[in-house]
């Protein structure tokens, strides 16, 4: 509504400026008065005469009579207020605490696996109508400081096996990010759904399997315990999930808004015994996992999400309500 109010002021604004303007050439150009009825009746006159009118007169009436209707459309034309931040993170732990060392700023990874490997195939869903708010969505929490409170969502989500994960969720919620209910991407919902400053975006998947496991990425993409047997590879369905939200983001974000996905799998229980072998792989799809909550916790400590200077309040609820839209989009899927 208040950005209805001030559209409506600046078209006010543009219209009066113009006149005013055209009021002024006229006057100065012509010694037409644009608000004499007389003048406007001479002109009239005029026409029926061999009188000459000047060429200029006529094309400047044009241009004053065009430029009104062009102002008042860009003016009324939606825009964002997201700004993208350049400065791209990953979240990657180190090779042998799993975590990096704490003055060791984040960075893009590049790296490729050392044979071909080919991520899920994921087909760009089909653009949202349009990315508007609902009413009921703007409700978001807007950090102030590391202790803000976090809104969790812990409830079970449809027919799904609800597991408690909210000893990761505080992990992440003291870190500074905020904590969203998760959406359906895929099938599939993220245990972790966390929006953060600079137009980030954290989705995790924890892995509670039990035991020593041999991982096995590529191809069939199964883990194996030796305690609960084979499963599918999280990281093999965060990497298919995270595929479908940078298709939607493309589609659906201007190229210069960036939302940075931070995607990782934390292991709750169990331990990978060929991490080494497989980190080249994980590294290639931009996946991290760590090998405990602990190792999560360390990281993420030195890690915090950046504090938001007032100034910023308003771009962060306008990034923080995209982000419940597109939540919306894949739950209705």
């Amino acid at each position: 509504m208040k950005r209805n109010i001030d559209k409506f002021l600046l078209g006010l604004l543009w219209a009066i400026a113009l006149l005013l303007a055209a009021s002024f050439w006229f006057d100065i150009r012509f010694g037409f008065n644009i608000f004499a009825r007389a003048h406007w009746r001479y002109l009239a006159n005029i026409q029926t005469t061999d009188a000459p009118v000047s060429t200029t007169f006529y094309v400047s009436l044009v241009i004053f009579t065009l430029l009104l209707p062009i102002g008042l459309y860009l003016i009324s034309q939606p825009y964002r207020r997201i700004r993208a931040r350049r400065t791209v993170h990953s979240i990657t732990p180190d090779a042998d605490l799993n975590y990096r060392d704490s003055h060791t700023p984040l960075a893009v990874l590049n790296a490729q696996p050392p044979t071909p490997i080919t991520p899920p195939a994921a087909p760009a869903p089909v653009r949202p109508p349009e990315l508007k708010v609902p009413p009921h969505l703007q409700h978001n929490i807007i950090p102030q400081n590391h202790n803000v409170a976090i809104a969790t969502h812990d409830e079970p989500q449809t027919t799904e096996i609800h597991r408690d994960v909210s000893h990761i969720k505080k992990i992440i919620s003291d870190a500074g990010y905020i904590i969203k209910k998760s959406p359906s991407i895929g099938g599939t919902r993220p245990d972790i759904w966390a929006a953060g400053s600079d137009e980030t975006l954290i989705v995790g998947l924890v892995c509670d399997a039990r035991g020593k496991i041999v991982v096995s990425e590529g191809g069939a993409s199964m883990w194996k315990s030796d305690t609960d047997g084979e499963f599918e590879s999280p990281v093999w369905k965060l990497s298919g999930m995270v595929n479908k939200l940078r298709a939607t983001f493309d589609e659906t974000l201007e190229d210069d808004i960036k939302v940075t996905i931070h995607a990782f799998v934390v292991m709750d229980g169990g331990e990978i015994e060929n991490t080494e072998t497989v980190r080249p792989i994980w590294d290639a799809f931009d996946i991290s996992v760590f090998n405990s909550p602990n190792a999560l916790a360390e990281f993420m400590k030195s890690n915090r999400n950046r504090v938001l200077p007032e100034s910023e309040a308003e771009d962060f609820e306008a990034y923080s309500e995209y982000i419940d839209t597109v939540g919306e989009y894949f739950n209705s899927q």
